[in-house]
């Protein structure tokens, strides 16, 4: 499972950073949005 930074790095590579989301980086990284603002407030 990629963590939040490869999660983020791949999505902005495939759909440009203006229409990543938080949520879809969340997806991407298996991770639970909670864990994301825990992390990145």
């Amino acid at each position: 499972m990629p963590g939040f930074f490869e999660s983020a790095a791949q999505l902005f590579a495939d759909v440009g950073f203006e229409a990543a989301t938080m949520q879809a980086i969340v997806d991407r990284s298996g991770s639970s949005i909670g864990a994301l603002y825990n992390y990145f407030s």
